[in-house]
């Protein structure tokens, strides 16, 4: 088994999103450690509404190139487009940011509400990355 960090966004009908995701994710990995969901300003984003975000962990059979296959499966479901993600609105972002001990999508680690929920999910022990 490996351990999975998971980086979930939305800016447009934030909970729907987040909700349908977070049922998707469930369906998809069985239970999750789930952090807080907290508003968040957009980044680099000019007249964007303000984002929902959540991290998620569990415990996967699935390799890396197949979670993320399937992460991104969940996103087109959801209705992302390219198109709409090019005009600033996401209805669902989802990314793997931590895969067993390693770390991926380096500019994400750096944002403070990134840090502050991994925090919540190793104040728990619930996964294998290392300490920020």
């Amino acid at each position: 088994m490996h351990t999975a960090v998971i980086a979930l966004g939305s800016n447009y009908r934030q909970e729907y999103y987040m909700n349908e995701a977070l049922t998707a994710l469930r369906n998809l990995l069985g239970e999750l450690k789930l952090t807080d969901i907290v508003w968040t300003e957009p980044v680099g984003m000019e007249g964007s509404d303000r984002f929902l975000n959540a991290l998620a962990s569990a415990p996967t059979p699935l390799s890396q190139q197949s979670l993320s296959r399937e992460l991104k499966a969940i996103e087109k479901r959801c209705g992302r487009t390219g198109e709409e993600s090019s005009n600033g609105r996401i209805r669902i972002d989802i990314d793997l940011i931590a895969f067993d001990t390693s770390r991926l999508k380096c500019n994400d680690w750096e944002r403070d509400y990134v840090k502050t929920l991994y925090r919540q999910l190793t104040a728990a022990g619930q996964d294998k990355c290392t300490e920020i």
